[in-house]
């Protein structure tokens, strides 16, 4: 397939998390209202660099943070994972190398009241494609490495917030080497 084929050949390249943004603009409409939510955004984030980005209430956080995170594609100008633009990708192709390369973690931890923590530290794993991969093993790991194990069977509602970010960072650092965005 067209498709999948495209998807690996950038997840080969993306064994070294890096985001490249080239004049970057992202325009919405609102009824007749234009809206510039980015313009002209160039930047490079390096493997095991942290960023942070700052601005007023309405100024494109959000809507940057969309297109890092290949969330959203820009209007114009280009976003590349590792040299291999991304910014043209179909909704499935973004998919696949999202779902492989970035996790997200959210201000308010998003965790699903009715599943334990384990369950929802599984829920993101169970979308691997990896031949061979266990996501149980894994999610078992990855709570282990936090020290909230013991907090497996226990559903968000019945643990500290502390718990709760520990929870929803592991859900999205499910990756071998995780590139994680927080909001």
């Amino acid at each position: 397939m067209k498709t999948e084929s495209k998807s690996k050949e950038i997840l080969k390249s993306a064994i070294l998390f890096m985001i490249k943004l080239q004049n970057v603009f992202k325009t919405y409409f609102l009824g007749e209202e234009e809206v510039h939510a980015v313009t002209d955004i160039s930047l490079t984030i390096k493997p095991k660099e942290y960023i942070s980005i700052l601005g007023s209430s309405g100024s494109g956080k959000s809507t940057l943070m969309h297109i890092i995170g290949l969330l959203d594609v820009p209007t114009s100008g280009q976003v590349y994972l590792n040299d291999q633009d991304v910014s043209k990708l179909s909704d499935d192709e973004l998919s696949s190398v999202r779902n492989k390369n970035v996790g997200f973690v959210f201000q308010q931890f998003n965790l699903i009241n009715k599943f334990t923590v384990l369950e929802n530290v599984l829920l993101p794993l169970k979308y691997s494609s990896k031949v061979g991969f266990d996501p149980a093993k894994r999610a078992e790991e990855l709570l282990r490495k936090f020290g909230i194990y013991d907090r497996r069977d226990f559903f968000p509602n019945k643990i500290s917030g502390g718990s709760a970010a520990k929870s929803s960072y592991r859900q999205s650092a499910h990756h071998e080497t995780p590139n994680s965005f927080g909001r």
